[in-house]
């Protein structure tokens, strides 16, 4: 059994090409789960994901965040039930944040229903390929790296520490919401509390709520949930559908 695992393990650092893949995934697989039998499935999960894409294995840039997110999916997974759809959420919002990030539109709310209405109902691998082909300009550009931390740096230098350190506080409860597809009524709560959560976080560094910063924070964590909620929408079968009209009604 554990020729097998480590097999599965050399396979998937082969395709990611990162020298130290190995021994990352391992150790998160192993803090997370107690069997050899249940590292083996897990790895086996982890393989057949990032095989999804292997159309694109040759972009190198989308290679690293295939490997970045992997690994804080790895750290959040518990048990061998949630860890496909937190792999498929977690490289969705990824992608998505990275295409509005880079994209000239400034209408966040419209690029996000017009890549779900693209995008709804596909099954993983053809959802995958398909955002992947939308997001591959970007990723191809020679000076992406640069242009992609230059924009990060422009929009976290308008931020001062304590707005920093309020959307760092926002974008770890959201997600650690732990939200299910299916759950309809935990995600219209989650959109109430948020503004309860961004209020309260900004009592506790006493920012003013007539502030522009907190509406700034707030139309910033509003952004980021909508996200999360897409790309649980995109992750899952027919059910979706309920949770796109929710997110966007017509």
């Amino acid at each position: 059994m554990s020729e097998k695992y480590y097999g599965i393990l050399s396979q998937i650092g082969e395709f990611l090409e990162v020298e130290s893949a190995n021994s990352s995934i391992s150790k998160y697989l192993e803090k997370n789960f107690a069997s050899i039998e249940e590292r083996v499935k897990a790895a086996r999960i982890v393989l057949d994901f990032i095989l999804y894409f292997a159309s694109f294995r040759d972009v190198i840039p989308l290679r690293e965040i295939i490997y970045q997110t992997l690994l804080e999916s790895l750290n959040r997974a518990k048990n061998l039930e949630e860890l496909n759809d937190i792999l498929l959420i977690d490289i969705l919002l990824r992608i998505i944040e990275i295409y509005i990030i880079n994209s000239q539109l400034t209408d966040k709310k419209k690029i996000i229903a017009t890549l779900s209405r693209s995008l709804l109902g596909l099954a993983p691998s053809a959802l995958i390929i398909n955002l992947c082909t939308i997001v591959k300009p970007i990723f191809s550009q020679s000076n992406y790296t640069n242009n992609y931390e230059t924009k990060k740096e422009n929009i976290e230098d308008k931020d001062d520490n304590i707005v920093k350190q309020i959307k760092l506080k926002i974008e770890n409860w959201i997600k650690n919401l732990g939200l299910q597809q299916n759950d309809l009524k935990a995600i219209e709560d989650s959109k109430k509390e948020l503004n309860k959560k961004v209020s309260y976080y900004a009592h506790e560094f006493k920012l003013s709520e007539k502030s522009s910063e907190f509406n700034q924070i707030l139309m910033d964590a509003q952004d980021l949930l909508d996200i999360t909620l897409t790309a649980i929408s995109l992750a899952t079968d027919n059910k979706n559908r309920d949770l796109y009209s929710q997110l966007f009604p017509s």
